[in-house]
């Protein structure tokens, strides 16, 4: 994932960007600020807020990538070990010190 793209998908920012947004509607509904800087702050809230669902969803995307191929070496080391019990081997874990 691009490095941008993951500091945009922070909670922190995610919190800030929600709270600049909130206040800027609420300051334009009281009159406080202009009807169009309201208007600008919601555009750019909006667009962030899919630019952080995006990252989401990528970091999501990797999570399930990574616990997939985290299975399937768990299972080749499951296959390995029964194979090596099968044929009166004793067992090894990778880490073992050679006999």
């Amino acid at each position: 994932m691009h490095p941008l793209v993951e500091q945009i998908g922070t909670p922190k920012l995610g919190a800030s960007v929600s709270a600049a947004t909130t206040s800027a509607g609420v300051g334009t509904m009281w009159g406080w600020l202009p009807q169009d800087i309201g208007e600008v702050a919601a555009l750019v809230g909006i667009a962030l807020s899919c630019v952080m669902i995006y990252a989401t969803v990528l970091k999501i995307k990797r999570e399930r990538l990574e616990l997939r191929d985290l299975a399937s070496k768990e299972a080749e080391r499951i296959a390995a070990a029964e194979w090596r019990k099968v044929r009166g081997l004793p067992l090894m874990r990778g880490d073992d010190p050679l006999p």
